[in-house]
């Protein structure tokens, strides 16, 4: 996540939303939600942006240990 050190708002937002849709699609947060987990710690000082949170609550939803389940 080279823009998280530049401060290049743009390239994280583009960077960590592809990596959030690519463990979405392969149903797998192991490392890539670690990883995710660490960006969504350096996002705080940009909460403000709705993009940001937007990002920050989409790696909530993938890392967090207690999924909703299906009905049935």
């Amino acid at each position: 996540m080279i823009g998280v050190n530049c401060n290049d708002l743009d390239q994280i937002l583009e960077s960590g939303g592809s990596a959030v849709s690519l463990a979405e699609q392969t149903q797998s947060s192991g490392y890539v939600g670690r990883k995710l987990q660490s960006l969504q710690t350096r996002l705080t000082p940009f909460l403000a942006d709705p993009r940001v949170s937007h990002l920050s609550t989409r790696i909530t939803q993938l890392t967090d240990p207690v999924r909703p389940r299906g009905s049935g």
